[in-house]
C-alpha cells in the first residue's frame, strides 16, 4: 500500500471516529459565556498537554436511609445515639448503582489518550490533559488569570457536556468552570487598617480569659492519643513561626499539627489561619490537629469530599468562611440554573456530605458570618440604610448625610447596583469595574451641583455617599450606558438579607460572635453581640436560610424567640421563618491576640496584633468541643459527633450550661448598617447569639451524665 494510500486510510480513521463522537447525543453540564470580574484571559493559550482535573459528582444512593441514620446516632434520645458508621458501611450505603460507574468508565476510556481517574464512593475524580478534557467534555477550554492574586487556571468556556449515556448519573460535575477570587469565598476575620491595639476599656483576649470566663479547668489537656481536630483553610496558610511565637507569649507547649495542602505563603493571606490554628490548638492544648488547605478555586464541595476521605478522620472540624447561600453557584458558572447546577443543588451536595461526616461521628462548627443579617460579600444591597448611622465606623468627612444611598442602572440590561450596601453583589462588581467609573461619577456629581454630592472614605476606607440634600431632591443622570437615581426600596429587587453557608447548613453547628464589655480592661461586666455599634470591628451574623428547611431540633426554641413579646423582628417579607435559623451557639469573637509573620512569609519576625471575627469564635469553641471529646474516649465512649440535637436538647434540660446574650443586633455588617435586623431576645434562643455561649463545666458534666459517666 503507497504511503498516500496509508495516509487517506488513517484520516478516513479520524474521520470516522470524530464523526462518531459528534453524532452522539449529548447533555449540557456547564455553560460560561463571559469571565467574573477580576479575571481576564491569560495572553497565552493552554496546551493540550497542560493539566486539568475535574470531578464527576454521581447520584447518591439511599439518601433518605442516610438521613434517618444520621438523626438517630445524632440523637441523645434515640437508643442508637453515638452508634456511628464505619467508613466502609456508609460507602457501601450510599454507593451509585454499578450501571453508573460502567458508563462513566466507558466514556472517559473512549478519549484518544489515556486518562487517570480515580472512582471514590460516589464521585470520580479525574486528572487528565486539556487536550483530553476538550476532547470527553466537547468543551473549549482557557487559561485564565485572576488579576490580583496571578493565579493561572484552566477553565471552560461557553458549554460542556456529557454523553446523554451517562448525564442520568450524574449531579454535576465539578472543577471545568468555577473561579473563585480570594474575596469570594470570605474568611470571616477583621482587623481595622487603623487599629492601633485595643482600648483601654477593651479587654485583651487571650486563652487565659477565654478559659477563666467560660468555666474551662486551667488544667484539663488532651490525654487520648486518638483524639483529633482539623481546621479548613481556602488559599490561606498559618506561619509556623507565629504559632511558634504565640505559644512562646502564652507559655505554650508546641502544638503537633499536621499539613494537608499546598503551601502557598508568601503569596496568599496567613491571618485567618494564624489564629484557627493559635486558638483551637490553645483551647485544647496536647492534641494532634490537621490544616486542610484547599487549593485555589476549590471551595465547601471539596473540602468536605477531601475530609470524608481522610483516615484517621478528624472528629472535629472548625470552618472560618463563608459566602451568601444563594450565591454558591453563582460565582462558579454563569446560568447554572438553566442547567441543574444551581447554588441550591450544590448546597444540598454539600449537606449530604455534612451528614456523612455525622453518621462518622464528626463534629463540624461553622463560623456565621461577620457582616450582620445584611451581609456584604454576594448580598444584593437592597436593604434601605438606618439613617441616624451614616459612617458608623467613622472617619468620614461628614457625621450625616442627607441620602446616604443611590441605585446605578444598567441601562441596557436592567440589573440594578445598590450603592454602598450592595458593594459586594456581582451587578456592583461589573459596575466598579467599568473603565469609565470615575467619568461616570463625576457625571453625577456635576448633574447635581447643590447636592455637594461626594464618595468619602471611613477610617478602614469603605465609601459612603455625602449628600447635602434629600434623596427626592438629587436628579437622575445618565451616563455611559448606566443611569444614576434615587434608591427606592423594593422588596421585589432582592433579599434584604443574605445568609451564609455553610453555617446555614442544618447538618453543622453555627457558631456566632460576642464581645465582652470591662469597666477597666480587665474584668468582664457583661457578654454582648459583636457588633461594629459597640466598638467590635465585625457584625456577627444570624438569620433564616432562604430554602433549606427548619429542622426539627429547633423548632421550639425558634418558636420561642418568633413568639416572645419584646422581640422587633424585621418585616416578614425578609425572612421565612419556617427555614433553618441560625447560629446555635455563640462565643467570644473580639480582640483576640494573634501573632503573624511581619513578613507574610512562614518565619518570624512576627508581630501581636489583635483582630475580630466570628472566626475566632468557631476555632476556640471547636477547641473545648475536642477536650469533651478527649473525657468521652477516656472512658470507653464514642465522640460526639454532630452536636446540636444535644445541644438544644441541654438547652431545654439545663439552661445553666449556657450563659445568655440578651443585648445586641446585627442589623448592620462590617460597614453600613441597615434599617433591619434581628436583636438579641431575653431567655430565648435568637438570630444573634442562638442559645446562647458555653458555661463549659456545666456542659461537661452534662454530657459525662447522659453518656452514663461518673465525674
Amino acid at each position: 500500500m503507497t504511503s498516500q494510500a496509508l495516509f487517506l486510510c488513517f484520516m478516513l480513521g479520524i474521520a470516522i471516529w470524530a464523526h462518531a463522537l459528534v453524532d452522539e447525543e449529548r447533555f449540557i453540564v456547564s455553560s460560561r459565556s463571559s469571565l467574573p470580574p477580576g479575571f481576564v484571559f491569560h495572553t497565552e493559550a493552554p496546551t493540550t498537554s497542560d493539566k486539568v482535573s475535574f470531578t464527576i459528582f454521581l447520584k447518591q444512593r439511599n439518601l433518605e436511609k442516610l438521613d434517618e441514620i444520621f438523626h438517630q446516632v445524632s440523637n441523645p434520645k434515640s437508643q442508637k445515639w453515638g452508634q456511628f458508621l464505619s467508613k466502609s458501611q456508609l460507602d457501601d450505603l450510599v454507593r451509585p448503582d454499578a450501571a453508573a460507574f460502567v458508563e462513566v468508565k466507558r466514556w472517559l476510556s473512549s478519549a484518544s489518550a489515556p486518562v487517570n481517574y480515580e472512582i471514590r464512593a460516589d464521585s470520580v475524580k479525574v486528572v487528565t490533559t486539556v487536550g483530553t478534557a476538550s476532547q470527553l467534555l466537547r468543551a473549549e477550554f482557557f487559561a485564565v488569570q485572576h488579576v490580583a492574586s496571578e493565579r493561572l487556571l484552566m477553565r471552560h468556556m461557553n458549554e460542556a457536556s456529557v454523553p446523554v449515556s451517562v448525564a442520568p448519573y450524574v449531579d454535576f460535575v465539578a472543577g471545568i468552570s468555577e473561579m473563585f477570587g480570594p474575596d469570594d469565598v470570605r474568611p470571616h476575620l477583621s482587623q481595622p487598617k487603623t487599629a492601633a491595639g485595643p482600648d483601654a476599656s477593651d479587654i485583651l483576649i487571650t486563652p487565659p480569659v477565654l478559659r477563666s470566663y467560660y468555666n474551662v479547668p486551667e488544667g484539663l489537656v488532651v490525654t487520648n492519643n486518638t483524639n483529633l481536630q482539623g481546621i479548613a483553610a481556602f488559599s490561606d496558610y498559618f506561619s509556623t513561626g507565629a504559632l511558634a511565637a504565640f505559644e512562646s507569649d502564652q507559655g505554650l507547649s508546641a502544638a503537633n499539627v499536621t499539613v494537608f495542602g499546598q503551601d502557598c505563603l508568601p503569596n496568599c493571606d496567613q491571618g485567618e489561619s494564624d489564629l484557627d490554628v493559635q486558638y483551637v490548638t490553645a483551647m485544647a492544648r496536647n492534641i494532634s490537629t490537621l490544616f486542610i488547605n484547599q487549593n485555589p478555586n476549590y471551595w465547601i464541595l471539596e473540602f468536605t469530599e477531601e475530609a470524608l476521605q481522610m483516615d484517621p478522620i478528624p472528629y472535629v472540624f472548625s470552618i472560618s468562611y463563608g459566602w451568601s447561600g444563594d450565591a454558591q453557584c453563582q460565582i462558579a458558572v454563569n446560568n447554572c440554573k438553566k442547567y441543574g447546577y444551581d447554588s441550591e443543588a450544590y448546597v444540598n451536595r454539600v449537606n449530604v456530605d455534612f451528614q456523612k461526616l455525622g453518621v462518622l461521628g464528626v463534629s463540624v462548627m461553622v463560623s456565621d458570618g461577620d457582616d450582620g443579617a445584611p451581609s456584604l460579600g454576594g448580598a444584593s444591597g437592597n436593604c434601605p440604610l438606618d439613617d441616624d448611622t451614616y459612617c458608623p465606623l467613622g472617619g468620614c468627612a461628614h457625621k450625616t448625610s442627607k441620602c446616604a444611598s443611590f441605585t446605578v442602572r444598567n441601562e441596557s440590561s436592567g440589573d440594578l447596583c445598590f450603592f454602598p450596601m450592595g458593594l459586594g453583589s456581582l451587578n456592583c462588581t461589573n459596575f466598579l469595574n467599568d473603565p469609565n467609573l470615575n467619568n461616570m461619577l463625576g457625571d453625577f456629581v456635576n448633574g447635581n451641583p447643590a447636592c455637594n454630592l461626594n464618595i468619602e472614605n471611613d477610617k478602614d476606607q469603605n465609601p459612603h455617599f455625602y449628600s447635602a440634600c434629600t434623596c427626592t431632591e438629587i436628579r437622575a443622570v445618565s451616563s455611559n450606558g448606566y443611569r444614576f437615581e434615587q434608591y427606592v426600596f423594593n422588596e421585589n429587587n432582592g433579599y434584604i438579607f443574605a445568609p451564609d453557608y455553610p453555617t446555614s447548613s442544618p447538618w453543622v453547628t453555627s457558631v456566632g460572635a460576642t464581645q465582652f464589655k470591662s469597666p477597666d480592661g480587665k474584668t468582664v461586666s457583661s457578654e454582648i453581640a459583636a457588633s461594629i455599634l459597640t466598638g467590635a470591628a465585625i457584625s456577627t451574623g444570624g438569620g433564616f436560610s432562604h430554602f433549606q428547611p427548619m429542622p426539627a431540633y429547633q423548632t421550639k426554641a425558634v418558636q420561642q424567640y418568633l413568639n416572645a413579646a419584646d422581640n422587633k423582628l424585621p418585616p416578614s417579607f425578609g425572612f421565612n421563618t419556617s427555614n433553618r435559623a441560625y447560629p446555635d451557639v455563640s462565643f467570644n469573637g473580639h480582640n483576640y491576640k494573634i501573632f503573624i509573620a511581619s513578613s507574610g512569609g512562614d518565619q518570624c519576625p512576627c508581630q501581636a496584633i489583635p483582630v475580630d471575627g466570628t472566626s475566632c469564635s468557631s476555632p476556640a469553641f471547636s477547641g473545648l468541643v475536642s477536650l469533651i471529646n478527649d473525657q468521652l474516649l477516656n472512658n470507653g465512649k464514642t465522640p460526639l459527633g454532630f452536636l446540636n440535637y444535644l445541644l438544644y436538647q441541654m438547652y431545654e434540660e439545663a439552661p445553666q450550661t449556657l450563659h445568655d446574650i440578651s443585648s445586641g443586633n446585627n442589623r448592620c455588617n462590617r460597614a453600613y448598617c441597615c434599617k433591619y435586623g434581628y436583636s438579641a431576645v431575653k431567655g430565648s434562643w435568637d438570630p444573634i447569639s442562638g442559645l446562647g455561649s458555653p458555661n463549659f463545666q456545666e456542659i461537661l458534666q452534662y454530657i459525662l451524665a447522659k453518656k452514663g459517666i461518673k465525674a
